[in-house]
């Protein structure tokens, strides 16, 4: 059994989907992985057939999850506040028209220019939607994912991330980057702080 807001992954590509929509024998889906995505229409015993068949799994949703305005920065909620009245005010009336490959960039055009945006936006901000639960909080954008979260990064001599604005002297420290080298270090216990900055040296 599927239901609409279900996500599945398929077990060959591990390429995850949303039902965002149902008809008697269709339904229509997007991939929540990809940069933007658009509904597609599929056949809903299809879906059925390969859930049997093991080739898609029912996961948990990635998205659903608890957001405390609080904890959210000034520009994400402007961002996400600046989104959703385009999505209830323009597209959701639209939502039956939108579905459909055909006639969908008409459409797209004619609630852009009623909105008073460009059609880019209204494609992404209807992606936004489709992909992450169809909520007001899937308008929010993916500032907390820009610094790669746990991905190492390539390094040089010169130290990552943003300089300190302490003084020593009139001088930067610079400090250093953590490379597998300073790592061991770090797990090898040290008997005194002298040795720790020679260490480092």
């Amino acid at each position: 059994m599927i239901y609409i807001n279900q996500v599945l992954q398929y077990t060959v590509d591990s390429k995850r989907i949303r039902i965002i929509e149902m008809e008697e024998f269709h339904v229509f889906i997007v991939d929540i992985d990809a940069i933007s995505s658009m509904p597609k229409k599929e056949l809903y015993s299809n879906l059925i057939e390969e859930i049997q068949q093991g080739e898609l799994l029912l996961i948990s949703d990635p998205f659903a999850k608890v957001i405390i305005d609080s904890e959210l920065s000034d520009l994400r909620i402007q961002k996400r506040d600046e989104g959703w009245p385009i999505i209830q005010h323009y597209c959701l009336e639209h939502m039956e028209a939108l579905l459909q490959k055909g006639g969908r960039e008409k459409k797209i055009k004619e609630i852009a220019d009623e909105s008073g945006t460009s059609s880019t936006k209204i494609k992404k901000l209807l992606s936004r939607y489709w992909q992450r639960g169809m909520t007001k909080n899937a308008m929010l954008p993916d500032y907390s994912n820009s610094g790669g979260k746990g991905k190492t990064k390539t390094l040089n001599k010169a130290k990552v991330g943003r300089p300190r604005k302490v003084s020593i002297s009139n001088e930067y420290q610079t400090g250093i980057n953590i490379t597998d080298e300073v790592k061991v270090q770090f797990e090898t216990p040290l008997t005194s702080i002298t040795e720790l900055q020679i260490t480092i040296r």
